[in-house]
């Protein structure tokens, strides 16, 4: 089996694309079309590869990390093969968000070492976006809306030329942005006094920055945000807290499967995969079948326009310390899958 670790996409078409470990140790890209047929991306032997983004075009971003340290992005798509995206020397230019346009946008490390916040065109030329250093761009909608963070603040610059600043309290990541410029995102505390107290927020231009509906003892993640407001991401344990009792289940099921070792539950292995929908927070655990092979879904990392949602999470046919990734879809109220 394949380990499906951290970022998965699916774009409207149901085309879903992936980071995986094979038995080698070294992570590659992966594509799936909605049969389920596996493409992997082999760019050079050796290598890791890690995924950012699948668009609607059917494109893929992504980045090489080589063995000398140098991490430079790519753009792969089945028609047009694997291409690489301009770096201007730099030895690291990470790609983080994407477009339909084929625009992409991330940073760049200087000689200085700082991060400088940078847009990819359709042709793959790389500019900065002029924003200083420390900054990064982590995503780009299809009117060409950029959202990202400096040290400590979350910038959007909208398409229509206004620009948005919010000051984060201590630290904060920019997850996703859909076409209404709504963004998706995470704050955290200090970097060395409470790093792991994460809360997952939404922001708009009209309504500031608002923290999502979360559980006691948990922190959440938001990932991503589609049209219609729907939010994915994940509720985890924290640090400092006790496994919590619809844990203790699972790990007796590993034990019951031979395995000795009870499951380590904090990090994804403990989380829940979460749906955030207007006020409500649901745990898409309880939104699937009881009796199937799935112990628990982990983390939603995607959804598109239709709905469905991408992700990883614990199935009994895979290995116990590897991911499986999932697809949710939603169904009708006469059982068959929406269009």
């Amino acid at each position: 089996g394949l380990n499906i670790n951290e970022q998965i996409s699916i774009n409207d078409s149901g085309v879903v694309a992936g980071n995986a470990n094979a038995l080698t140790g070294k992570s590659k890209c992966v594509v799936w079309d909605r049969k389920g047929e596996a493409t992997v991306l082999n760019i050079n032997a050796g290598d890791h590869t890690s995924l950012n983004q699948i668009n609607n075009r059917g494109q893929v971003f992504g980045r090489v990390h080589s063995a000398d340290r140098i991490e430079h992005s790519f753009i792969w798509s089945a028609t047009d093969g694997l291409r690489k995206l301009d770096s201007h020397g730099d030895r690291i230019a990470i790609v983080e968000g994407s477009n339909d346009a084929g625009q992409a946008v991330g940073f760049r490390r200087s000689q200085e070492g700082k991060r400088h916040a940078v847009i990819w065109d359709a042709s793959g030329e790389m500019r900065d976006l002029d924003l200083g250093p420390r900054t990064t761009a982590y995503t780009i909608n299809n009117r060409g809306s950029i959202a990202g963070c400096s040290t400590k603040s979350l910038f959007v610059h909208s398409s229509d030329s206004s620009k948005h600043d919010h000051a984060f309290k201590e630290y904060g990541y920019v997850a996703d942005m859909n076409e209404r410029d709504e963004v998706v995102g995470n704050t955290r505390g200090h970097l060395f006094f409470n790093p792991f107290e994460q809360c997952a927020f939404l922001w708009s231009a009209t309504g500031g920055l608002v923290h999502l509906q979360d559980w006691p003892g948990y922190m959440t993640r938001a990932h991503a945000i589609n049209n219609s407001g729907q939010i994915v991401g994940q509720a985890e344990p924290t640090r400092d807290s006790e496994p919590p009792d619809f844990l203790q289940d699972i790990i007796e099921m590993f034990r019951a499967a031979t395995y000795q070792d009870p499951l380590y539950w904090s990090g994804w292995h403990g989380s829940r995969a979460i749906l955030w929908e207007g006020d409500k927070m649901l745990d898409l655990n309880d939104l699937i079948p009881k009796h199937t092979d799935w112990i628990q879904l982990c983390v939603a990392n995607d959804i598109n326009e239709r709905g469905q949602i991408a992700g990883h999470g614990l199935h009994r046919s895979n290995r116990r310390d590897y991911a499986t990734g999932f697809v949710l879809t939603p169904i009708t109220e006469n059982g068959g899958s929406e269009k």
